[in-house]
């Protein structure tokens, strides 16, 4: 991030061309991809966004571990977010209580725990077989985009 002093930022919106035409050119191609990431993804169904969405979050602030059961070691990963059922309901465009559905769903199979404000994915492999590649950085993206 940069920040520019407004003076300095007006000064330059008036005097340098190059500098207006590449912010026109960044905010449009930022414009247009959100545009159509967002469309693209009212194609899946909200299952698979939450899953590709909560996947995203632990890959990039996950704190993974493994665990061992029967024969196999099992990825877990402990989210701690601050993203209420309300705000990852805004962010998929749905509403809290179809989030909740999903939650309490992935809860009873012991593919998610949560409690106050941390959410662990228990059976990372069982959340991925929700999702795709495709859907994955799509999600990957809209975060970066948020980020930026």
């Amino acid at each position: 991030v940069l920040l520019i002093p407004k003076s300095n930022f007006v000064k330059l919106f008036n005097t340098e061309i190059q500098f207006v035409q590449s912010l026109a050119k960044q905010l449009a191609m930022t414009s247009r991809f959100s545009c159509l990431a967002m469309a693209h993804l009212f194609k899946h169904p909200v299952e698979n966004k939450l899953a590709s969405l909560l996947l995203v979050l632990a890959d990039e602030n996950g704190e993974k571990k493994g665990v061992q059961q029967s024969n196999s070691i099992k990825l877990s990963i402990k989210l701690s977010i601050n993203l209420s059922q309300d705000q990852l309901a805004e962010m998929l465009s749905t509403s809290r209580q179809t989030v909740n559905k999903y939650l309490g769903a992935w809860k009873a199979k012991k593919w998610i725990g949560y409690h106050q404000g941390e959410l662990e994915i228990l059976d990372y492999a069982a959340l991925r077989t929700l999702t795709s590649d495709e859907l994955m950085k799509e999600m990957n993206a809209l975060q970066n985009l948020s980020h930026d």
